[in-house]
């Protein structure tokens, strides 16, 4: 019987298996007779099989010719296999699929035969649109949208649904009036967080560089990309971004430096912190560990670790205010040493948290052992800890707006 031990046990464990099998089939039968007795009562109901089926039972009110047929239908399927598993499961397996290919086909079949309204309608629909708000409707309907493209703008012309968005792409008609535009392009202002450069992952870290090191932006651009660890394509695209979001200025006319300054840099700071923990904290390779040591921060220094300290503990380290409950390490590698000697132990939901170093530590010097205050600031903005968010309010009073004032 493929076990080890007495044979009363095994007799007793098999006896156990044809139990919980016996139940769980049961269970299955079941529900195969209620799902089928109510797709028999649609058929009934829509005149394909005869009403005759539908009468309810004098005592228990239930349909109950429909289930005598599934049952005996049930059976029947039982002594013509002999019982056959493999032939009952491959049976099962084709009925599913044929039954998922009825019915996705019969979905497809009433979109075009049966195009009225829904019941629930598939969100960005236009013919369920325009099934809900009929062309007689008054007010008329008027889709107003950010962009429309080229082939929505078609499909909406034949549904005759009015829309107009931001490119100046439009659609109206009315009594002696027909307008058309169509194929503008999207206007930049409404461009997605990933068209955007400053946004993405290299655009963030480049951002991040210029505002911790402003003197780097007159620098030429290779020394930006080398300072900020980017490709060199990468600078001028987001210098161009930056001057048309109004973040900086470029250099005036008959100023032969061609030297560029900041415009707004507390507006640029926040729009920073509120990007960094969607767009580029998620591709720092983060690993959690627990510490089974409480207080193991303190006094740690992790310059020998090639690392520094972020969140929490940088917090702390700045303030002298903050009691950190988690550990945030920035670092250039894993650092199995400190691991070692702290006897972490990996933990999905450790209270160490680990992040790979995304800046050049020579180029952006942080505060001993601790990550710029930028950094901090962002990584305890992030939380939705009341502590944290009146640590990151002081640690922008007392570093980074003095820093912005100071700016040329």
């Amino acid at each position: 019987m493929y076990l080890v031990g007495p044979l009363s046990l095994r007799l007793a464990f098999r006896a156990f298996v044809v139990v919980v099998g016996v139940l769980m089939l049961a269970g299955a039968v079941n529900t195969a007779i209620v799902g089928s007795n109510g797709v028999l009562n649609r058929v009934s109901e829509d005149g394909i099989l005869p009403e005759w089926f539908r009468k309810p039972h004098r005592r228990f009110g239930t349909s109950y010719r429909i289930l005598n047929l599934v049952v005996a239908l049930q059976l029947l399927t039982i002594i013509l296999s002999r019982g056959d598993i493999f032939l009952l499961g491959e049976a099962y397996a084709f009925g599913v699929m044929s039954s998922f290919s009825m019915k996705g086909l019969a979905v497809l079949v009433l979109r075009y035969k049966e195009p009225g309204k829904r019941e629930f309608p598939v969100p960005l629909n236009l013919q369920q649109v325009r099934a809900l708000w009929p062309r007689q409707a008054k007010p008329a309907l008027l889709i107003a949208a950010p962009y429309v493209t080229a082939q929505a703008a078609e499909r909406c012309r034949t549904m005759d649904l009015y829309f107009a968005d931001t490119a100046g792409n439009v659609y109206l008609r009315g009594p002696g009036l027909h307008l058309y535009v169509t194929g503008k392009r999207k206007a930049k202002e409404f461009a997605t967080g990933e068209e955007r450069k400053i946004t993405n992952p290299a655009g963030l870290k480049l951002v991040f560089t210029l505002l911790c090191k402003p003197d780097l932006l007159n620098a030429t651009y290779r020394q930006i990309a080398a300072a900020a660890a980017v490709a060199l394509g990468t600078v001028g695209p987001v210098i161009a971004e930056l001057e048309t979001q109004g973040h900086i200025a470029p250099p005036r006319e008959g100023d032969r430096l061609g030297r560029r300054r900041f415009l707004d840099t507390a507006r640029l700071v926040q729009e920073w912190v509120a990007v960094y923990p969607k767009i580029l904290r998620p591709k720092l390779n983060r690993r959690r560990f627990q510490a089974p040591l409480a207080g193991w921060t303190k006094g740690l220094d992790l310059r020998p670790h090639h690392a520094m300290w972020g969140g929490e503990v940088a917090a702390n380290r700045l303030l002298h205010h903050l009691e950190p409950q988690t550990a945030t390490i920035y670092a250039e590698d894993t650092p199995k040493r400190l691991i070692a000697e702290q006897r972490m132990k990996a933990d999905a939901h450790g209270d160490v948290e680990i992040l790979d170093k995304f800046w050049n530590p020579e180029q952006v010097p942080g505060v001993r052992d601790v990550v710029p205050p930028l950094l901090a600031y962002a990584d305890l903005t992030a939380t939705t800890d009341g502590r944290n968010l009146e640590a990151a309010k002081m640690i922008y009073e007392q570093y980074i707006e003095p820093a912005l004032r100071n700016q040329p």
